[in-house]
């Protein structure tokens, strides 16, 4: 397991319960965060691909 994929790994379930916790809650402020939280999990998993492809055209 790659250090980037337990990376993303733990941002997806820290944006879950952060997501679940706004919902008890009825806070946006948190909701907003979890949202963000979990496009960045998202962003995350396109990095390995487009480094693949970097290394790719490098050569």
């Amino acid at each position: 397991m790659t250090p980037l994929l337990r990376a993303q790994a733990a941002l997806a379930f820290i944006g879950v319960a952060l997501f679940g916790w706004s919902i008890y809650a009825d806070d946006e402020r948190v909701r907003l965060a979890a949202i963000g939280t979990l496009a960045v999990a998202l962003v995350l998993r396109f990095v390995r691909r487009a480094a693949a492809r970097r290394n790719e055209d490098a050569t």
